[in-house]
């Protein structure tokens, strides 16, 4: 149990430990303030008063336990829920309850853990009767968004994401700042003097999170002309930026929705529900 001094109880908290260090559990478990390492010796750990997950993952395990398959392969962990499936709903609904995971992870059961700081779930596949599957992300070590010079580089980026399987544009989120990073690269494109898109990911991705996040009242467009410096008048720029997301979507072999409107309807469908337009979107945009 951790201690309770003055009447709190005192969180886990990860401020002090480094990415890429080695960590014992029983070093861990006095960290915390925890009275034996058993306490954590579970795969999954959710401390409580904390919106923590921590995940404890060994590649090699000992003979008698299960053999889950778990392995790291670039930056992306791959894992097999535990067995009783006790974990996995918190986990998929992580990022909307608020929860934040982390991740400790070994090669062989007799080393210690090395902390990977933070993971993000990407794609997930439920199941009952076997383990479920995981794929997470490993944002401690892996590039960021902001690191990408030119839209080629950020397409890349957005490229590992779809190689994963996932089909919704929706599901891959630009992170804190990414829109506004992802803007700044589209609108140095569109000031060549030559235009070519192609079937950029990037700007599909910057689609459908403007159109998630800004849609409303049946305007899509005046906020992507906004956000990329576009003159409000020159209609040709919503062809030349819908063309690219249809062959976006036809190039990876993601969901194709159609509609009323040829490029709205299937940017706001991959961004699932606009935040400020619910019923209305139903009505006028997927069931028309």
């Amino acid at each position: 149990m951790k201690s309770d001094i003055g009447g709190y109880v005192m969180p886990v908290c990860l401020d002090s430990l480094v990415i890429g260090q080695n960590y014992e559990r029983s070093y861990l478990a006095k960290l915390w303030d925890y009275e034996s390492y058993h306490a954590i010796s579970r795969g999954v750990v959710t401390p409580i008063d904390t919106n923590l997950i921590i995940l404890f993952v060994t590649k090699n395990k000992q003979q008698s336990l299960t053999q889950y398959r778990d392995y790291i392969e670039g930056d992306l962990l791959y894992w097999e829920g535990e067995s009783k499936h006790s974990s996995d709903e918190r986990i998929v609904n992580a990022g909307v309850s608020g929860d934040r995971i982390y991740l400790f992870y070994r090669d062989e059961h007799h080393n210690p853990f090395i902390y990977y700081g933070e993971v993000k779930l990407v794609f997930y596949e439920l199941e009952t009767a076997v383990p479920s599957k995981f794929i997470f992300w490993l944002l401690g070590i892996a590039g960021s968004l902001t690191q990408c010079s030119c839209l080629k580089e950020s397409d890349k980026y957005f490229e590992g994401f779809v190689s994963l399987g996932i089909e919704m544009l929706g599901d891959i989120e630009p992170g804190e700042g990414g829109l506004e990073y992802l803007s700044g690269l589209i609108a140095s494109e569109l000031d060549k003097p030559f235009v070519d898109l192609q079937e950029s990911l990037s700007v599909a991705v910057f689609l459908v999170w403007t159109g998630c996040l800004h849609y409303r009242e049946g305007d899509y467009w005046s906020t992507v002309y906004q956000k990329l410096g576009l003159p409000s008048g020159q209609v040709k720029w919503q062809n030349i930026l819908g063309e690219c997301f249809l062959k976006t979507i036809n190039k990876h072999k993601l969901f194709e929705f159609k509609g009323k409107s040829r490029y709205i309807t299937p940017i706001l469908a991959h961004g699932y529900i606009p935040n400020w337009y619910l019923e209305s979107y139903f009505e006028d945009v997927v069931s028309g």
